[in-house]
């Protein structure tokens, strides 16, 4: 970010939520400005890709309607970036001690057409054993933009699920206890985005940065053939 550029809206402390431990919602937290860099730069990464032929982009395959990239660190891993997001972790953090700290070192992007939508799932990392997700703690930083999606959570499938509205510029962390929460996103809420906010030919859609820590696994933690446990059981919604 530039450096006359505000990064946090004010009085933010009294956009900050505990949803339950390890799990906060900070509403509105991103200025305008900040919202608008972040969608040119997300922009002019991805100029060449459409929404309706993404060109480009890489297909989530087996996730119906989500269209995802996977952004090099070169393009939003710079030491600013990286400076707001742990910025946004600790104003997090002040409110829930049982967010750990982060070193984020990996960052993605998905975007969402209007009829964009991720069904049930937890935020794993490929080949990680079963026993090893069950005890990840590092927190996801979570920055929405463009139009606004429902968000459902719960940490057990058998649970009842609780809903809220990401809308552009809110922040959504989970780790500690909440690292493994079940997540969805069953819709994009069309003609939701803020007036001022030039999303280009993605007006339609909303992008979704996320920011983490690479988890290096360890050959005799990953999944084997005789496992069985995989990721095509968590799709179907079987317990972590």
């Amino acid at each position: 970010n530039d450096n006359n550029t505000k990064l946090l809206n004010d009085k933010m402390e009294d956009n900050i939520k505990v949803l339950q431990d390890g799990l906060v919602i900070m509403k509105n937290i991103i200025p305008m400005a900040t919202q608008q860099k972040l969608v040119n730069d997300i922009l002019e990464f991805g100029k060449e890709i459409d929404e309706n032929q993404p060109g480009k982009m890489k297909i989530d395959i087996g996730i119906k309607h989500r269209t995802m990239i996977t952004l090099s660190p070169n393009e939003f891993m710079d030491g600013n970036m990286v400076n707001y997001v742990l910025e946004l972790l600790e104003k997090a953090r002040s409110k829930d001690k049982t967010l750990p700290k982060l070193e984020p070192n990996l960052a993605k992007m998905n975007y969402y057409p209007s009829n964009g939508s991720i069904g049930w799932h937890a935020d794993t990392v490929p080949n990680l054993s079963k026993e090893l997700h069950r005890e990840l703690r590092s927190p996801v930083v979570s920055l929405s933009l463009g139009n606004s999606a429902v968000f459902l959570y719960r940490n057990d499938l058998k649970d009842d699920a609780n809903e809220i509205i990401l809308e552009s510029g809110d922040v959504l962390i989970f780790g500690g206890p909440s690292r493994m929460v079940y997540h969805s996103v069953p819709r994009v809420l069309s003609n939701s985005a803020p007036k001022e906010l030039n999303m280009g030919r993605f007006h339609k859609g909303r992008f979704n940065l996320l920011y983490r820590e690479k988890v290096s696994v360890p050959e005799e933690q990953k999944w084997v053939e005789t496992d069985e446990y995989t990721m095509r059981d968590l799709m179907a919604g079987r317990q972590l």
